[in-house]
């Protein structure tokens, strides 16, 4: 599960293709509530038998897409228009199919485990108030 923010900039999303990259590529995003799929197509072929993809930015339907190769992962740039507390799927396709499936979920809460700062469903909706429990017996 990829956590993303509501911000307009761009985030990177890491992923492991199934397989090497071939032809144009597409990102296919569904909102899981909506049913709705919203789809970004790079205007260029890629072959990663012949290319890599360090600093080669791909336009998107209005946004900046940066694919970058690591030893075993895909990191994937873009700028998406995202609902808070939101669910999303996300494919990854080439010419030949699909290279990577996946899940997105939006949130502005920060989320960091090495602190212990985890997702709250209920942050900031249920508020507990302290008493000192006395009360009068007649």
């Amino acid at each position: 599960m990829h956590v993303l923010t509501t911000s307009t900039d761009s985030q990177s999303i890491d992923v492991i293709p199934r397989r090497s990259v071939s032809g144009v590529i597409s990102l296919f995003v569904r909102n899981e509530s909506t049913n709705v799929v919203t789809q970004y197509t790079s205007d260029q072929d890629w072959d990663t038998y012949e290319a890599t993809f360090s600093g080669s930015e791909i336009e998107w339907q209005g946004s900046t897409l940066t694919f970058s190769e690591g030893q075993t992962y895909l990191t994937i740039n873009n700028k998406y228009d995202l609902t808070e507390d939101t669910h999303y799927s996300f494919v990854v396709q080439d010419a030949i199919g699909k290279i990577f499936k996946g899940m997105m979920f939006c949130t502005d809460q920060t989320i960091d485990q090495s602190t212990n700062s985890y997702y709250q469903i209920n942050k900031n909706q249920y508020v507990t108030h302290s008493a000192d429990n006395e009360f009068i017996v007649l």
